[in-house]
């Protein structure tokens, strides 16, 4: 009985350590320092022909951070935040890629941004291809583990998902008890 109950232990810590929340195959972190242009990578399924982009911040309600459509950029819903800062790295689209590139980063670019398309005869965008998770921080000269100061608040986390981390040590310990202790 105490073997079915570590084995259920076992599952629970592993499937809640490990479960990103997202099964969409684009979603990624990246960090970006202070003042730099950075590119959120992002490419259409199959490398198909794109005829709209639609790259939004769901904090930002609904305006929009870039949208692409009719062979040009739409200004009328994007949010004042990313006027003139932001521009998709290949114009034409090539294979499929709908990458965005941000201009001078700033602290309140952090947050979760999300890439909708829409491919020839088809009417409306389709589900999310990416998620990209942005942080930013001062500088990366200077960033240490656990270095809170020199964070913009992401605690500085490197090590991984806490969870992943947390579950790997209640296994070694139980399987240390498991193997070499009566329960």
């Amino acid at each position: 009985m105490a073997a079915s109950t570590l084995l259920q232990l076992l599952v629970l810590v592993l499937v809640s350590g490990c479960s990103s929340g997202s099964d969409i195959p684009g979603q990624r972190t990246i960090t970006a320092t202070l003042g730099e242009n950075i590119v959120l990578p992002c490419r259409a399924a199959d490398s198909k022909p794109v005829t709209v982009i639609d790259w939004t911040r769901q904090d930002l309600g609904l305006e929009r951070v870039f949208l692409f459509r009719d062979k040009k950029t739409d200004l009328v819903n994007q949010h004042e935040q990313f006027k003139n800062r932001v521009e998709l790295q290949d114009r034409e689209m090539k294979n499929g890629d709908v990458s965005l590139v941000l201009k001078s980063v700033t602290a309140a670019d952090r947050g979760t941004y999300e890439s909708r398309v829409v491919q020839p005869g088809v009417i409306k965008p389709g589900p999310t291809i990416c998620i990209i998770n942005l942080d930013v921080v001062k500088s990366r000269s200077r960033i240490l583990p656990g270095n809170k100061e020199d964070d913009l608040g992401n605690g500085g986390n490197e090590a991984g998902s806490p969870g992943l981390l947390i579950g790997l040590t209640v296994i070694l310990h139980l399987s240390v008890r498991f193997w070499f202790c009566d329960f």
